[in-house]
């Protein structure tokens, strides 16, 4: 039985995994390519990712396990072996692959203001 005969067609992971299918992955491949020897493929990992923290789940043993167990996460590997975790963990490792800085932290509204001098008593 195919995986995708268990998903309904109207399933959100359908349309992530459409969305994400249009995405332009040369930076990311480039950046394992640079690294060696590929073991999972990167579109993969992303898309695991993504979907993993679509739905809460930002640690890479449970999504290593969600991979063993959800028809989803199986849906999205395709027929590939679910990743190791620690190959999971290392998408976010490579430094070209971090996350960018968001809005609120490059205008800076959330840092600290420093603190003022105090006036001693003579």
């Amino acid at each position: 039985m195919d995986i995708g005969e268990m998903i309904p067609a109207d399933d959100s992971v359908r349309l992530l995994s459409a969305v994400l299918e249009r995405m332009n992955y040369s930076k990311l491949n480039a950046a394992y390519s640079r690294l060696g020897r590929i073991e999972r493929a990167p579109k993969r990992l992303f898309k695991i990712s993504v979907y993993g923290y679509m739905n809460g789940i930002y640690s890479s043993r449970k999504l290593e396990q969600a991979c063993q167990r959800d028809v989803n996460f199986m849906y999205l590997l395709g027929r590939e072996k679910a990743p190791d975790h620690a190959t999971q963990a290392y998408l976010l490792t490579v430094p070209s692959l971090r996350p960018m800085p968001t809005a609120t932290a490059l205008s800076g509204k959330n840092q600290r203001k420093p603190m003022r001098k105090r006036c001693r008593p003579n």
